[in-house]
This record gives C-alpha cells, sequence and structure tokens, in this order.
C-alpha cells in the first residue's frame, strides 16, 4: 500500500470535498468560512493574516473559533493552483526564464500531473504520527476545482508550548548575539536531541524535501525536555535520492542561522551527534566533506556560505 495514497474524500459543502478529524462540526466550519473561503480569510476579523508564499500560491491565516471542541486557536493554509500557474507564466517570460527555455516547460507539465499538496499533507501527518513523530495536528482538508484550477484548504490546530514561530527564529533569539547569558549546556543539548530527531526522520521510508530548521517546531512542556514537530509536508514523496543524507544535512547546515551564536563548532558536533545517533561508523570527516561540497555547488548569490571544515571539535 502506498503511503501517499489519496484517501477517499467525501462531499462537504459549496463543491467542497474532503476530510474532517474526528470531533469536527462540518455545520460549524462552513459558517465560519462560507461559500468562498479566501474572500472570507481576506475579509478580515476573526482571520488573522501570518504569511504568503509567493512562488508557491500558498497563503496562512489564524483564528480563534470554535469548530465543536471549545474555542481553539486555528491555522489555515490556502493553495491556490491558479496563483501557481500565474507566476509561472511571470517566471517563463522573464529574462532568467528565457536563458532557460526548458526549465519552465517542464515544470508545467510537472503541475498537470502533480498530486493535491494538501492530501499529501494529511497522509504524510498521519504516517508520522504511526510513527511517533510530531506533527502540528490536521483538523480538516478541504479541495475544489474552480474554473479548472484547484483549490485547497489545510486546516491546523495550533500546538501549545511553542517557543517560536520556527526554529530558524528560536535559536537566534536565544543563543545569538543580544540574547543575554549563554548557556552553553543548552545550547549543545538542543542540537544533539536535534541531530538524533533528524536521524529519525530520515531513516524513514519518505523523503521530505524542504527539510530544514524553518520547518521545525520546538515544543517544551517541560524546561530543558526539548520536542520537535515537523511542518510543511506538502512535498513529501515516497521517492528517496539516493544521497539524501547530504542533500538534508546540507540543507540544514545552510538554513542553521548564520550568527556567532551557532558556530563552525556547534556544527560539526551536530554531525557527529546525528552519526552517534545510529551507531554509524562512518568517518565524520567524509560526510562533513560532501555536505561541504554539496553547499558549494548549490550556494545561491548573495547568502554567506558556511562549510563544513574537516577539523575535529573539542569534545569539552
Amino acid at each position: 500500500m502506498m503511503i501517499l495514497s489519496t484517501p477517499p474524500l467525501r462531499p462537504l459543502f459549496a463543491g467542497f470535498s474532503g476530510l474532517l478529524a474526528p470531533g469536527l462540526d462540518q455545520n460549524q466550519l462552513e459558517q465560519l468560512l462560507g461559500p468562498n473561503p479566501f474572500t472570507r480569510l481576506q475579509a478580515g476579523p476573526p482571520f488573522e493574516f501570518v504569511q504568503q508564499t509567493y512562488d508557491k500560491g500558498s497563503w496562512v491565516y489564524r483564528a480563534r473559533a470554535d469548530l465543536g471542541q471549545g474555542e481553539q486557536l486555528y491555522y489555515f493554509k490556502v493553495v491556490r493552483e491558479a496563483e501557481v500557474w500565474r507566476v509561472m507564466l511571470g517566471r517563463m517570460f522573464s529574462s532568467r526564464g528565457l536563458k532557460r527555455p526548458l526549465h519552465y516547460p517542464r515544470k508545467f507539465l510537472g503541475l498537470l500531473r502533480a498530486p493535491s499538496e494538501a492530501v499529501i499533507s494529511w497522509q504524510a501527518a498521519k504516517f508520522l504520527g504511526q510513527q511517533g513523530i510530531a506533527t502540528p495536528e490536521l483538523a480538516a482538508l478541504l479541495l475544489r476545482r474552480r474554473r479548472g484550477f484547484r483549490e485547497e484548504y489545510l486546516v491546523s490546530r495550533a500546538v501549545p508550548h511553542v517557543n517560536s514561530a520556527s526554529l530558524k527564529q528560536y535559536l537566534p533569539r536565544t543563543f545569538g548575539p543580544g540574547s543575554g547569558p549563554l548557556d552553553l549546556a543548552a545550547k549543545r543539548r538542543l542540537l544533539e536531541e536535534l541531530a538524533r530527531f533528524l536521524r529519525r526522520v530520515l531513516a524513514l521510508p519518505l523523503h521530505f524535501p524542504d527539510l530544514k530548521v524553518h520547518n521545525v517546531l520546538l515544543q517544551e512542556k517541560e524546561p530543558g525536555r526539548p520536542h520537535f514537530l515537523i511542518m510543511d509536508l506538502n512535498e513529501a514523496t515516497e521517492t528517496k535520492p539516493a544521497d539524501e543524507e547530504v542533500i538534508i544535512l546540507e540543507r540544514f547546515n545552510r538554513s542553521l542561522p548564520f550568527t556567532s551564536g551557532i558556530t563552525q563548532t556547534d556544527r560539526l558536533r551536530f554531525l557527529k551527534a546525528f552519526l552517534a545517533a545510529g551507531g554509524d561508523p562512518r568517518d565524520w570527516r567524509e560526510l562533513s566533506r560532501a555536505i561541504a561540497e554539496r553547499g558549494r555547488v548549490h550556494q545561491k548569490p548573495g547568502k554567506p556560505l558556511v562549510p563544513l571544515q574537516a577539523q575535529s571539535p573539542p569534545s569539552a
């Protein structure tokens, strides 16, 4: 059985089909969103805009609402296929697109066959939950087509006891310049736990191309006991690249904040903890060189490069 196979959807309202988590009241969800949810989300209270991902045609809003289980904070992620196509067309006929005449036509063909991002997120979250890896709890999945284009909504409950919007924001705020007295022991524990968590995720039969600290939440129900959750599962796939480990480790290294709070020594300790978590006997120097080489090849203009250098991190 495929992990990301499309689950049976049922008719909901306003042309939508989808899935609801147990206990969610469909009537209250319909009353909240109405027949044109995107217009309703943009109208303001009780909805508050969170972010827009320009190149992926997605928006995120949040609102406090009672959807059958008492008032809670919910996040509403919208993906509109028409917006993705609009962005693609703009890029295809830009100077950058004209220099790569086959790149965007291929992307268009891929879009025609692309599965629903909301369905992928729903199925990936279900599978991760079965493996004991936490994700934000999904409450509803809504799908419909309008004028031939897909319109998707994914509703999730806010995660309690979260320290920041993402680990990307938490790390510099806690360990970066101006954060106050630096707790070296706490930083090391956190990075070691993160390395063990990443090792568990990479051992799964799913590949998460967008796995980096931007898409990891830190939950601390008890002080000093970090618990990690993965966000944004819409790019999950059952096809794992042969060099997945180097790809993800390089992405993690690149996405760790470029501040004095996350040092070269911290990055190398993270790598050694990653290998130790799996009882991996490989020489960490070889792996660090592979990560550094990939970082040089995929460096983006205007972004600093922090290569992993083959030097042994201090033991203390």
